[in-house]
């Protein structure tokens, strides 16, 4: 009788021992899911990742304001493209909206070209770059002829 008890409880303990094996199986399972999940999801997008149809929505809204830097100063910036014609203002965050430069451009096929003005119509500046999905990137020309890199974001 003792032997059968013995047999019974080492029975209770493999199936036990199966199951928490078992359990432990899944909980990796479901955790390896999702990472896989989160990574794939939260992969960053290139700029070649943007699709046209997304820059669209940006040239039908018209207007709108993008912030950020040229070289290392922070600036604001408005713009409004009708067609293929932008205008604007931005300043640098230092000298406040009191001191805006004027902007003049062309947009083309996501290509955004502005020519930066001051308050006496002189052309003090230039930027080259990229408009897609809010985001305007690029290299400006400052008058002296000096090139910084600018990211601008809505």
């Amino acid at each position: 009788m003792q032997q059968q008890e013995t047999n019974s409880i080492e029975e209770r303990n493999n199936n036990n021992k199966t199951i928490i094996f078992a359990l432990i199986g899944v909980a990796l399972i479901i955790g390896a899911l999702i990472a896989i999940l989160t990574l794939t999801n939260t992969k960053e997008k290139s700029f070649s990742d943007i699709d046209d149809t997304e820059e669209e929505e940006v040239v039908q809204q018209q207007k709108f304001s993008l912030h950020g830097t040229v070289d290392i100063y922070p600036v604001y910036m408005k713009l409004s493209i009708e067609g293929n014609v932008v205008n604007g203002s931005y300043y640098y965050e230092s000298q406040g909206p009191g001191k805006q430069l004027n902007l003049r451009g062309i947009y083309d096929d996501g290509r955004l070209e502005l020519f930066e003005t001051d308050e006496n119509g002189q052309q003090t500046g230039h930027f080259v770059g990229q408009l897609k999905k809010g985001i305007y990137i690029g290299i400006f020309y400052n008058a002296r002829g000096n090139s910084m890199q600018f990211r601008l974001d809505k």
